[in-house]
């Protein structure tokens, strides 16, 4: 057949709600508009993704449409589930990238943190839940007692306990994360007196990384 212009339009309207720092849905509504043939079709897709780190996502959803956004698709067979790798390109100088590295860091610091407290309180035995519990219910004694100043000092103290609990996590994370960095740092000079020959050095370095283990100094 002679070669035919057409016009075709794919219009997508994407929203997305951000559920933490790793999670997001997003739904679209999407409409394929063919003008010579005067066929519109409409329909709309959902998607659970979470983030691989600041440059990836991966996504899983449902597409209800029975067309997608390849237009030299013409089967119409698009409709069902689907995964998505998306990914993320910035051009930003060394500094923003450590700024960006750092901020995600410190996320993920303070996540990790927050799941340590769960641990904690989660255990039936935790020594600090049973203290915590006990300033909540000298709080609503005092309270039960109008005796107002008192039931908001000691709420003020689970409130400053609560912080103070946070910080050292974090602190705790933090020195792990260092010696993580520091690990790494020696085990990639190790390779590299490896490749180079030297193997002695190579050997003192992976010794010390085995010391620091046995005595606890990595975890």
């Amino acid at each position: 057949f002679p070669f035919t212009k057409t016009h075709t339009w794919l219009v997508i309207h994407r929203l997305n709600y951000r559920i933490d720092s790793d999670w997001k849905l997003g739904a679209e509504f999407r409409q394929l508009t063919q003008q010579e043939a005067r066929d519109v079709k409409r329909g709309f897709l959902l998607e659970l993704a979470r983030s691989m780190g600041p440059h990836a996502e991966l996504g899983v959803g449902y597409n209800f449409t029975a067309f997608n956004d390849d237009l030299t698709a013409l089967s119409y067979a698009a409709q069902g589930p689907f995964v998505r790798m998306t990914g993320k390109v910035f051009d930003r100088t060394p500094d923003e990238i450590a700024r960006s590295r750092q901020k995600w860091l410190n996320d993920r610091i303070h996540a990790w943190a927050w799941e340590m407290i769960d641990q904690e309180l989660s255990k039936p035995n935790s020594p600090i839940l049973s203290e915590l519990n006990e300033m909540f219910a000298m709080a609503q004694v005092a309270a039960n007692n109008q005796d107002y100043e008192k039931s908001h000092n000691i709420y003020r103290d689970i409130i400053t306990a609560s912080q103070m609990m946070l910080e050292e996590a974090v602190a705790y994370i933090r020195g792990q994360v260092s010696k993580e960095e520091q690990l790494k740092q020696m085990k990639a000079q190790a390779d590299q007196y490896f490749k180079n020959g030297e193997y002695e050095k190579a050997r003192k370095i992976l010794e010390k990384i085995v010391e620091d283990a046995e005595n606890g100094v990595i975890e």
